[in-house]
């Protein structure tokens, strides 16, 4: 088990005590980042998808990154809804990519992943 495959396995550990068997599937794709795979859908009825990635900004400290992937997300920047839940959410995004992300220390990750799919989950519907 590589190091961030135990950081992945101690994150999904934790989220489980909120989410008992919430996570339909996770896979990694060359120890770059982990896809989780949940129950909840967006408005084209797709599973969301959240990616995991980790960042060592100096050794022994780790960022942990959480994105999310939307097509059109570009179209999105200009609904004042998709605004203020980025603001109260405290997420940044990528209009380039269409991607949404939030940066989280390990310690805070539960928190963090809760209000991030949170958000997820409303901007998925707009």
């Amino acid at each position: 088990m590589t190091r961030y495959e135990h950081f992945l396995y101690e994150i999904m550990k934790e989220l489980q005590s909120y989410f008992i068997d919430v996570f339909v599937d996770h896979k990694t794709n060359e120890n770059e980042y982990f896809l989780i795979t949940l129950p909840f859908l967006d408005k084209h009825f797709d599973n969301i998808e959240i990616a995991i990635k980790f960042e060592e900004v100096r050794e022994g400290y780790i960022i942990i990154i959480l994105e999310y992937y939307i097509e059109d997300l570009e179209s999105l920047y200009f609904n004042d809804k998709f605004r203020d839940i980025c603001k109260w959410f405290g997420l940044e995004y990528d209009l380039g990519i269409g991607k949404i992300y939030k940066e989280s220390e390990f310690c805070k990750i539960s928190q963090n992943f809760i209000r991030f799919l949170e958000a997820v989950i409303l901007i998925s519907n707009l």
